[in-house]
């Protein structure tokens, strides 16, 4: 076993590269995973942990806006509390100071709108808290909040106006009292609002099914070996015939004894490739592999079958020659030719040969 250490992005990036993802059908929300690798317990291994992390990252954003909501009542829960009991002991202080102060029931009418109001509004605040971490303040819903507001804050006023009208002792005693049961709807509803978010958070389930679990297949899918050996056998084709169609693109060489005559030069004759000659020499190649004897001599064409194509156009290269050498000061003939294997010694051999046939001397 060998542990390689790898740099996390490297990591991620081959995952994902090997990791495929596709949705079955359309509009059916079904998405399917594939990965390969030459491991199958590597990659059921890897499957799931994938799945199990997509369904509990989205339970977490199902619950995300229930875990806001509790961070923020959990952060105004001590605030109401002090409030309240300060409330508390302001009112207590002050009754026994003025030794029982009594309400009327107007007085209580009005305490009982006004507690009312103050709840409403502590509601409105807390929602637009839940509402601007996810729209802004141009959206509907929060336009609609902060119009209820205002009218609230506007039928405050007009209570306000009333208390001013009151005594100095019941003023006092009503925002007294306003301020301690104020925060106390507050903090019994703050409370309450705590128990349904925990509850939510508790039993939220996310919207995501994990309908089966990874499945290895038996056969390995890589490498599809007659695919691959189609594949070679095309490209070695192809880049065999681009191979020599570039070579002859660049390697131009005589094609015909045209080419020649058109730049200045005498073609005395054009010997054809003799079939005959092909032969005689894959027969004595096969018998010196066979029997190993590399200093038989391979007959001529010339005696083997003189009535060739080939030893034709030998002669009329001699006739030619004759004619052209006849004001030479001598009679040397070099015999040469691009590459080997072109036919300078099957041409030198067999131009011999003819040329003895006629009783000339051959050096």
């Amino acid at each position: 076993l060998t542990l390689v250490h790898q740099a996390r992005a490297k990591a991620v990036n081959l995952l994902r590269g090997r990791l495929s993802v596709s949705e079955q059908g359309k509009s059916t929300g079904i998405i399917a995973m594939s990965i390969t690798g030459p491991s199958k317990a590597r990659i059921r291994a890897i499957l799931n942990a994938i799945g199990e992390t997509y369904l509990l990252q989205n339970i977490k954003r199902m619950s995300a806006e229930a875990e806001n909501s509790l961070d923020f009542l959990d952060e105004q829960l001590p605030e109401i509390k002090e409030k309240l009991n300060g409330a508390e002991e302001k009112l207590n202080a002050y009754r026994l100071k003025s030794e029982s102060v009594d309400l009327s029931l107007e007085t209580q009418s009005v305490l009982e709108r006004l507690v009312a109001i103050e709840g409403k509004i502590n509601e409105l605040k807390i929602k637009e808290s839940e509402i601007s971490a996810r729209f802004t303040r141009e959206h509907p819903a929060y336009r609609t909040l902060i119009q209820q507001r205002g009218s609230l804050n506007q039928e405050k006023e007009q209570l306000n106006s009333q208390i001013k009208a009151l005594p100095e002792t019941q003023q006092e005693v009503l925002r007294l009292m306003r301020d301690v049961e104020v925060n106390q709807e507050i903090y019994v509803g703050l409370l309450n609002k705590v128990q349904e978010l925990r509850i939510m958070k508790a039993g939220t389930v996310g919207s995501v099914r994990i309908i089966d679990k990874a499945l290895v297949q038996p056969e390995p899918v890589k490498p599809k070996k007659p695919l691959v050996a189609i594949l070679a056998a095309m490209l070695g084709g192809m880049g065999a015939v681009g191979y020599v169609l570039v070579k002859a693109a660049f390697n131009r060489g005589i094609e015909s004894p045209e080419q020649l005559e058109e730049q200045g030069i005498s073609v005395y004759a054009s010997i054809p490739l003799s079939e005959h000659q092909q032969k005689v020499d894959r027969l004595e190649a096969l018998k010196r592999r066979r029997h190993k004897k590399n200093k038989e001599p391979i007959p001529l064409l010339a005696l083997s079958d003189p009535n060739d194509l080939a030893i034709e156009a030998l002669r009329s290269l001699r006739t030619s020659l004759h004619f052209a050498m006849m004001e030479a000061s001598n009679k040397v003939l070099m015999v040469s030719g691009p590459s080997p294997g072109v036919g300078k010694s099957f041409v030198t051999a067999n131009l011999a040969a003819v040329l003895a046939q006629t009783g000339q001397n051959v050096v």
